[in-house]
């Protein structure tokens, strides 16, 4: 408005274009997402225009006197506008900042349980994690815990050159992890030759036994359909599941921190994938899984109690396939 008074004189400098450029002025202030700032642009606008508008008024010819750009009050309310404008960038502003920063939240809790719960947990299980509460700290959950090993893995790896072992490795993994996450599991730890699966934790799952079962008997298929298309060497694994409470939450030092789950059902899983081997089967589920599946499992057999390894007590076992 300055340089307009000065090129233009007051009567054409009030009543130019040049009065739009403070909304263009206002509209730049958006961009940095302050709402503080775009409310003293608009305020600072205000003002200057009143102002050089009340100078120009005080230098216009008397003939003018009836021109409606000559009154205080048609200034007042231009300069009014520019203020409102102002307000209504400052809000629009603060709104846009706020989606950003729940934009910016949601990346990194994502990224967060990515480095929490591994590269390997599902888009439907980052997805929940996002919006259900975890305790980190630790907290008392009922999981399913999935034992998957492989066969005679420690004679063909002694024996094979070390890059054709990570690719028959990662072969396998490649699909059962898939398999994993999509019936709503983990994959918690790797143990070399094998790994070590969890459902129901971090995020509840009612179905944690079904979709256990469910994610073992696709692993077993596509295993099956693999070996048969000659697309790997001859594999066999053993899988074995158990399902009761456990002490989940990270565990580590300051700098480095992992998911773990902790309790005797983490024992006993492991033992019936042991127990694969003595009876000869490729899944052994506990009577607690058992019991937990509604729909009925045909050719199912019951091993009854049977004692394991490390375990007080005889466990009923089934073994499923």
């Amino acid at each position: 408005m300055f340089m307009a008074l000065s090129f233009l004189g007051p009567r054409d400098a009030l009543g130019s274009p040049a009065f739009l450029l403070y909304f263009f002025f206002i509209l730049l202030s958006i961009l940095q997402l302050d709402a503080r700032l775009c409310l003293f642009i608009g305020l600072v606008a205000a003002l200057e225009n009143f102002i050089f508008a009340h100078v120009g008024i005080d230098t216009l010819a008397p003939e003018h006197e009836a021109e409606i750009w000559r009154t205080s009050v048609f200034h007042f309310n231009r300069s009014l506008v520019l203020f409102v404008a102002g307000l209504v960038a400052g809000l629009l502003a603060r709104q846009i900042k706020r989606q950003v920063e729940v934009s910016l939240r949601t990346v990194q809790d994502r990224d967060r349980a990515v480095r929490i719960f591994g590269q390997y947990v599902s888009p439907q299980i980052a997805e929940k994690l996002l919006h259900q509460p975890v305790d980190l700290g630790g907290e008392l959950r009922n999981v399913c815990v999935m034992f998957l090993d492989i066969r005679n893995f420690s004679s063909y790896a002694a024996g094979e050159r070390p890059e054709a072992v990570m690719a028959y490795l990662n072969t396998l993994f490649d699909f059962m992890i898939d398999i994993v996450n999509e019936h709503q599991g983990i994959v918690n730890k790797f143990l070399g030759d094998g790994f070590m699966a969890v459902f129901g934790a971090p995020v509840e799952d009612a179905e944690r036994c079904a979709h256990a079962v469910g994610a073992s008997l696709e692993i077993l298929e596509r295993l099956d359909r693999l070996n048969a298309a000659g697309k790997i060497r001859p594999t066999r694994v053993g899988i074995g599941l158990h399902m009761g409470e456990a002490v989940t939450g990270n565990v580590g030092s300051a700098d480095r921190k992992e998911y773990t789950i902790i309790g005797d059902v983490v024992n006993l899983a492991s033992r019936l994938e042991q127990a694969t081997k003595e009876f000869q089967a490729r899944l052994l589920i506990s009577e607690e899984v058992r019991r937990s599946l509604h729909a009925a499992m045909p050719g199912v057999e019951d091993l009854g109690p049977v004692a394991l390894k490390g375990q007080p007590n005889p466990a009923r076992i089934f073994k499923v396939a």
